[in-house]
């Protein structure tokens, strides 16, 4: 999987590959579920985007120094869903739209904030919640 990531683009990650695939299959499944729903005239409506949730390492390896431990944040973001268009994205620009938009999401302070939270939810102790 990573020789595909590079074989697009030294900017595209696995994760990129990994949420691209995701939309896809989401887009595959909403089609079957139109079908049920067509066939019993139930209303639906399509979403243009969806959120996902995106984990994020913020250290990307142990530093010196570090202790031995995951650093993991996340963030929420929205990718593209065509289901309902009658053209979809191929395959090439859907994972160079979501590598941009999970690129962006990555720079913003959210990940730092879900990990800072959650570790001081962890230290306090689930008696404060």
């Amino acid at each position: 999987a990573k020789s595909v990531t590079k074989s697009v683009s030294k900017q595209i990650k696995l994760n990129d590959l990994f949420v691209a695939l995701l939309s896809s299959a989401l887009e595959k499944q909403y089609q079957e579920l139109k079908t049920i729903s067509d066939a019993s005239n139930l209303p639906y409506e399509c979403p243009s985007y969806v959120n996902v949730v995106v984990p994020v390492h913020l250290t990307g390896s142990i530093l010196p120094g570090q202790t031995i431990g995951n650093k993991i944040g996340a963030f929420v973001t929205s990718i593209p869903f065509n289901a309902c268009q009658e053209k979809r994205l191929n395959s090439l620009p859907r994972l160079r739209k979501i590598a941009k938009t999970l690129s962006q999401g990555k720079r913003t302070p959210a990940p730092q904030i879900s990990w800072f939270i959650t570790a001081l939810i962890s230290k306090l102790g689930l008696e404060f919640i």
